[in-house]
Order: C-alpha cells, then sequence, then structure tokens
C-alpha cells in the first residue's frame, strides 16, 4: 500500500525513481559482494593447494618457510572490517534510476562479479608468485629494480596490502556498467573507500613488528617504497579489470539487446549525493554561489532531487513528469507518468 502526503500524482513518480536508485544500489552491493568474496575464497583456496613457499630458494637459511601459503587471521579481520564500512556506504552512492521497471537479471550480476573477482585473484596470484621468487638469484623481482623484500614477514604484509587494496579499488568498477568514471561516486562511498586504503597503507608501512623475530605467523611492516609499488600494481590491474568489465558488458548486451545504460533516466547535473555535488555544495557555503534550486533565474532542480532532510522535492520543473497550465501551475502529465510506471 502507498499512502499519499500530497495532492497529485508527483509523490507516486518521486515513489518510483525512489524505488528504483535503491534498487541500483542493491544490485552493485550483490556485485560487489560476490567480486570481493570470489577474490579472497579463491585466492586461499587456490594458494593453499598450489602455492608452496618452502619450494622456493634464495631465502634466509635460518627461516623456515611454511609448506603453503596463509595470512594471519588479524590480517583477515582487518580486511573484513574496512570492507565493511565500505560496503555500507553502497546504500549513499550516486546512482541514476532506469526508465522502465527494473529486473534483477542474476546470471549477469553473478557473471560481471565473476569477472571482476577473477581479475583480482589473477593479479594477487601473480603477485605471491612474483615475491616467493624474488630471492632467487635473476628473479624477475630483482631485473626490473624493486625494492627488496626483507623477510617472509614482510611478504605477507605485502599480499595483505595488495588484496586490501584490490578489494577497495573494486567498488567503483563494480558501481558502473561502463567505465568507472562514467559516473561519479557518492560522496560517503568515496571517504570509505579514501579512509579504508589509506588506513591499510598505514597499517602496512608502521605496523609493529618489522618481521626479524623469526615468526613465520607474524606480519612485518614494509617499506614506503614497496607499498608504492603495490599501489601502481593495483591501479594498473584495476583499469585491467574496469576495461573487461566494460568489454564484458557490451558483449552481453550484445547478446541479449538490453543496454542498461541506455535505459537510464537522463537527469540535468549530478546527483545531489555525487561527491561533485558536494564539492559545490562545499563551494556555495564557502565563497557564497548560489544554488541551482530555486535560484533567482528560475533554475530548479531536477525532480528527483533531494532536500536537506533527505526527503525528495516535487518543486523541480521536470519535463519527464509535469506539464505546465495556463496559470503557471505545475500538474502531473499523466503519459509521462504512465511511461514511467
Amino acid at each position: 500500500d502507498i499512502v499519499l502526503t500530497d495532492e497529485g500524482l508527483g509523490v507516486l513518480v518521486d515513489a518510483i525513481i525512489i524505488a528504483r536508485r535503491i534498487f541500483q544500489r542493491m544490485k552493485n552491493y550483490v556485485i560487489y559482494r560476490v567480486s570481493c568474496t570470489i577474490q579472497l575464497l579463491l585466492f586461499f583456496f587456490i594458494t593453499v593447494l598450489c602455492i608452496h613457499p618452502d619450494a622456493y630458494s634464495g631465502w634466509d637459511d635460518d627461516e623456515e618457510l611454511p609448506p603453503s601459503f596463509k595470512l594471519p587471521v588479524i590480517a583477515l579481520v582487518i580486511i573484513t572490517i574496512l570492507n565493511d564500512g565500505t560496503i555500507i556506504s553502497i546504500a549513499y552512492d550516486a546512482v541514476r534510476p532506469s526508465r522502465g521497471p527494473e529486473k534483477w537479471r542474476l546470471p549477469q550480476v553473478f557473471a560481471i562479479a565473476s569477472v571482476l573477482g577473477g581479475v583480482a585473484t589473477i593479479s594477487s596470484i601473480l603477485l605471491l608468485v612474483l615475491m616467493l621468487d624474488s630471492q632467487s638469484e635473476g628473479s624477475a623481482w630483482s631485473a626490473m629494480g624493486l625494492p627488496k623484500i626483507e623477510n617472509y614477514s614482510q611478504l605477507m604484509m605485502a599480499v595483505y596490502l595488495k588484496i586490501s587494496i584490490s578489494d577497495f579499488l573494486t567498488v567503483f568498477a563494480a558501481r558502473t556498467r561502463s567505465n568507472f568514471l562514467s559516473r561519479a561516486p557518492g560522496t560517503l562511498l568515496f571517504f570509505a573507500a579514501l579512509v579504508a586504503t589509506v588506513a591499510s597503507t598505514l597499517i602496512a608501512v608502521y605496523w609493529p613488528s618489522d618481521g626479524s623475530e623469526k615468526d613465520n605467523e607474524a606480519m612485518g611492516a614494509i617499506s614506503g617504497a614497496l607499498a608504492f609499488v603495490i599501489w601502481i600494481y593495483d591501479i594498473v590491474f584495476f583499469l585491467l579489470q574496469d576495461a573487461l568489465k566494460v568489454g564484458f558488458i557490451q558483449a552481453i548486451n550484445a547478446y541479449t539487446g538490453v543496454n542498461e545504460d541506455e535505459n537510464k533516466m537522463d537527469e540535468d547535473g549530478e546527483p545531489p549525493e555525487s561527491i561533485f555535488s558536494f564539492i559545490e555544495r562545499l563551494k556555495g557555503k564557502m565563497f557564497g554561489t548560489v544554488g541551482r534550486r530555486g535560484d533567482s533565474k528560475g533554475h530548479f532542480a531536477p525532480l528527483d532531487t533531494e532536500d536537506d532532510e533527505g526527503r525528495l522535492s516535487d518543486g523541480g520543473i521536470d519535463d519527464r513528469a509535469f506539464i505546465q497550465d495556463g496559470r503557471g501551475s505545475l500538474n502531473a502529465n499523466p503519459s509521462k507518468v504512465a511511461r514511467m510506471v
């Protein structure tokens, strides 16, 4: 049941738009959650079965490497806590609602998540193998002049940082169906990812132990140079991940004949949750500039702009759902509303 709180059909249009925004965020959440789960579970499943650190030469003779790779429990706890903060912020992401009714299309959702998670898993395994082989003579790691890994504890910390950064970057690929630059992230999502990535980097660089205790169960702090290399590595694979996602979605669209991006509503400017909208509001408060909504020039925000209390405005002029009568009043446009419903 729907309780109408105002006259006309404008409130119904608002309700439809809100529901479709929520659906978009739910779909983005599922894609991100599944892709992160694939990366973690598939990575540890493969490394436990197939990667044997004690088979790699060149490490300190006094340092006995384990027969299989694993991270300490504390590393997984930190990844999970920081990741949960990023996941929660998806509920406030900037999205564009669809013109027509939404559908889950679960096979496509899980296929996209598998592409994102698969690329992240491959990049993590590749980095692990490169670092395990870094101590051997003539290794690819040393040939590229990359920072030296002093001990196995630092290697575990480097892998922790790689997985953490990769997880947090994946959210920017999971939230769009085209390239990640096609739509600015929500303000809360942007700052949540920023805090999580910075915190993970600081933890890796300033960890209390340096790994010199000869304890294969403890992680050791890494150098800033090594952390920088891991960041560059993650960014390169994130760009590859996003490009493969775009190509895969284009193939799906060609097969199904449905293009989600083309079915989005046309909106004037950025959504109010966008980081760009936040910057504009901040500039307005700092420099006293007039906002788009109800200004002296007669410019109005789109129909679905939220006010300061989080409610949707029904005062904006929007050609999608309203027409203007001879007295200048705004009334629901039946043809537009019927098409949207």
